[in-house]
């Protein structure tokens, strides 16, 4: 199981695509670059526009 953002530092983020394409991205380590790594992660692997 993965909380979404927790007291533990848990993080997830998920993104439907206009194509179908879904990106989930799980995180256990909290915060990096004023947002959380699950973010971060899917933000560099698909850039919202």
């Amino acid at each position: 199981m993965h909380s979404g953002i927790g007291d533990a530092g848990n993080t997830s983020i998920a993104r439907v695509l206009t194509d179908g394409t879904v990106v989930v991205v799980l995180s256990t380590k909290g915060q990096h670059r004023g947002t959380t790594w699950a973010s971060y992660v899917a933000q560099r692997l698909v850039p919202r526009r």
